[in-house]
């Protein structure tokens, strides 16, 4: 991982010893970067906290935290254990953690305490800091701790970007990508866009093969022309020759346009191919000398998609091994084969997406929710997504509708702490019919724990234990009096 550039970072504490741990892991950074570059190391290490490449800020009380934050929008917030929990800027009941918490694009938050304090880290976790730790830690232990925390900031912050950064295309909307493999999909996207070369998309269902052949639509001379899909699965060859090519003649099908194929509606745009493997072998061979013989009506690019790589040759019918297309066909279609990795192989991009789809659906149904507890991170990381993109994204939607809480759980995703399906063991069903039972109990007392608690016959502490396990947000239960 590069080391981070122009970020701001503000320090949070009464004492010097994070200022102190700070400065050391930046330095380190810089000392490297000049090692790497051959300059060499003539400078004296800073005895303050170095600003080269870093805007670092300190506050030594949470309510002077509270106004730098609101002010200077920094990256990362490091701070004390103590001040983190304590009053707000109005020195009323919201703590530090409170107030960041309302940010749109929160700072990532390291809270540094004196001692262990497994209570303390599970509070600061679960509203929404990104690490917990405790000093004395070793320097360069510390310095890869807020450098991830710079990286994946930077990552959310292209999140946030990205709209202005694509102009008025939506086209890459729900593929945010980091990974390798989806950088190297996205600059073929804008490589081969500016061309009229046959396009193959190749990846499983649900990772967002057509959203990129709309990229490559928009990102081309046709944009202002029409996008066309066609489902090549399912149809007998002649009503898929109907669809493709067009009726020859009038028949009981016809009506305004009816007699017009699918080639012709994208005159002048694109018209993508799903599944073109469906396609029967006639139909391949007639769409290969379409391409080949190029007349001047209609003008149409062809963009192809197949869910597994397909084998060039004579398609045999047989169910087993690869997708078959005919060999000229192939070739023409495939000059750039463009392929999209399942979710599942994207690392970070999963904690990525899941947060942009979490914005824009609490947007979209009214929700306030401040992020993914870990039990649902947790979840989202380790689940295998057979249904990929696709699947994330109606996973959040379900969340935002029926979290309860203020941290969506990985019981509001379907998942559970092992991000396994719902598919539920009988201790698993257990603790869904507890959460259910807590959640309906707060609903009923509008958040007044005592009553809840004595409502299911548990004691007051017990309920809190329950309130912290299942990451309810009580404010959001207190709220309904008001509705």
């Amino acid at each position: 991982m590069s080391v981070p550039e122009h970020k701001a970072i503000l320090v949070v504490e009464r004492e010097r010893a994070i200022s102190a741990l700070v400065s050391d892991a930046i330095a380190g950074w810089h000392d490297a970067s000049r090692a790497e570059t051959g300059t060499g190391v003539h400078d004296a290490r800073p005895s303050s906290l170095p600003s080269r490449g870093h805007d670092v800020h300190r506050s030594d009380t949470a309510a002077a935290a509270a106004t730098a934050i609101r002010m200077l929008h920094p990256d990362v917030v490091v701070v004390n254990a103590e001040l983190a929990f304590e009053g707000g800027a109005d020195g009323g009941e919201m703590s530090l953690l409170d107030v960041i918490d309302e940010i749109a694009l929160r700072p990532k938050i390291i809270v540094v305490a004196d001692r262990e304090n497994r209570e303390l880290a599970e509070e600061a976790i679960g509203l929404g800091a990104f690490d917990y730790c405790v000093s004395p830690m070793r320097t360069d232990e510390f310095s890869a701790l807020l450098r991830r925390a710079l990286h994946i900031r930077e990552l959310e912050m292209g999140i946030e970007d990205l709209p202005d950064r694509l102009s008025s295309v939506e086209r890459f909307e729900n593929l945010v990508g980091s990974c390798d493999a989806m950088r190297t999909a996205f600059s073929a996207v804008v490589r081969v866009a500016a061309t009229d070369a046959g396009v193959l998309l190749v990846g499983e269902q649900g990772t967002g093969k057509r959203l990129i052949a709309r990229a490559v639509h928009h990102l081309s001379r046709r944009c202002d022309g029409p996008f066309v899909v066609v489902s090549c699965a399912g149809a007998t060859p002649e009503v898929m020759e109907d669809e493709i090519f067009g009726r020859a003649g009038p028949g009981p099908r016809d009506g305004p346009g009816r007699g017009s194929g699918r080639l012709e509606q994208a005159d002048g745009g694109t018209l993508l191919l799903e599944g073109v493997c469906g396609l029967p072998l006639p139909l391949q061979a007639r769409l290969s000398a379409f391409l080949r013989e190029r007349e001047s009506r209609p003008d149409v690019r062809v963009v192809a998609s197949t869910d597994r790589p397909p084998s060039c040759g004579v398609a045999s019918g047989a169910g087993g091994g690869s997708p078959t297309l005919w060999g000229d066909l192939y070739y023409r279609l495939g000059v750039v084969t463009i392929e999209l990795p399942p979710l599942r192989e994207r690392g970070e991009d999963v904690a990525i997406m899941a947060r942009a789809f979490l914005a824009k659906y609490s947007r979209e149904h009214g929700r306030t929710l401040s992020g993914f507890g870990r039990s649902a991170m947790a979840s989202l990381m380790s689940h295998g997504w057979p249904g990929n993109v696709a699947e994330l994204e109606a996973r959040v939607r379900r969340a935002v509708i029926l979290s309860r809480g203020r941290l969506v759980s990985a019981a509001d995703l379907g998942l559970n702490g092992n991000g396994r399906s719902s598919d539920r063991s009988l201790a698993e069903a257990r603790c869904e019919l507890e959460r259910s039972m807590v959640t309906g109990a707060l609903l009923r007392a509008v958040g007044n724990v005592s009553m809840a608690a004595r409502a299911i016959g548990v004691s007051r502490p017990t309920m809190y234990d329950l309130i912290r396990k299942y990451e309810l947000d009580l404010s959001s239960f207190k709220g309904l009096a008001r509705q």
